[in-house]
């Protein structure tokens, strides 16, 4: 553990190994001492480490974690470099949509204003929306930050976070990949919790 602090590159990971370190020489167990940090050890991790420490081949555990641990950050690393190119795309139709919508569609008004025509009911509506951005854009920046800021305090509480994800699994797009990706999460996650000897209801737990 000594070892692994001196490696740490980051300071704040390097206090944290040598408080795990600090209270296995105090003679507690490494599960123990994980489990003062339930934020970046989570249960499962906690579960494997004491499940080795008990049957005596916690190594074996360390390596079958460390490997874990390395695919999830491949998949992250994997799913974000294939996220990059859609959000570029959505970006830069947003930028352009948004232009359009402040500094083109009000120049043409003043062509619609005097011909005086009767405008199909969607053109009203681009005008009305192209003066609203440009006159409100600010705000509704603003506005979508706020949205989003009260949406993720709300989400902290448990029972808000079980409806919106009880609503995800009825979205019929969203709630095929959901249950793929957990479904998937569960079986690897499982799969490494018993052949590291945790019991079969310890690790559905």
């Amino acid at each position: 553990i000594a070892a692994a602090a001196q490696q740490a590159r980051r300071p704040k990971i390097k206090a944290l190994i040598l408080q795990v370190r600090s209270r296995v020489v105090e003679g507690h167990t490494l599960a123990y001492a994980l489990g003062d940090f339930p934020q970046v050890f989570n249960e499962m991790y906690r579960a494997m480490v004491r499940a080795g420490e008990s049957a005596g081949f916690l190594g074996t555990v360390m390596e079958r974690l460390a490997d874990y641990t390395e695919n999830r950050q491949y998949t992250q690393q994997k799913l974000k470099m294939a996220m990059i190119y859609p959000i570029i795309l959505l970006g830069v139709a947003v930028s352009v949509i948004s232009m359009l919508m402040i500094v083109v569609v009000p120049k043409l008004v003043g062509l619609f204003a005097h011909s005086k025509t009767e405008l199909p009911l969607l053109t009203k509506m681009l005008i009305s929306a192209s003066y609203f951005f440009s006159h409100y854009f600010g705000l509704t920046i603003l506005i979508l930050i706020g949205l989003v800021w009260g949406a993720r305090r709300l989400l902290r509480d448990a029972g808000r976070r079980r409806l919106w994800h009880r609503f995800l699994l009825q979205v019929p797009f969203i709630s095929g990949l959901l249950t793929a990706m957990d479904t998937a999460r569960f079986a690897s996650t499982l799969s490494i919790l018993t052949s590291s000897g945790v019991p079969l209801l310890e690790g559905l737990r």
